[in-house]
């Protein structure tokens, strides 16, 4: 997930997946790529009905990696 906005960060924005559980597994908003830390990386995101809502910070790259399928996600 790409956000090139020089400066408009999004909350809660929806992004088309499969619902499962979603763990991150790469942030160009890390401070070992000099960015500001602004997303958990310690989370699980939960995708339902068919969508991930994401904190997507400006001028970022987020990459997420479902490792489990769930038939129940809370709605």
């Amino acid at each position: 997930v790409f956000n090139i906005s020089p400066d408009r960060s999004y909350a809660d924005h929806a992004i088309p997946t499969f619902d499962g559980i979603y763990s991150l597994v790469l942030s160009s908003d890390d401070k070992e790529y000099g960015g500001h830390d602004r997303v958990a990386d310690d989370l699980e995101y939960y995708a339902s009905k068919e969508q991930l809502l994401l904190y997507l910070p400006s001028r970022t790259a987020l990459v997420f990696e479902r490792y489990d399928q769930i038939a129940d996600v809370p709605r």
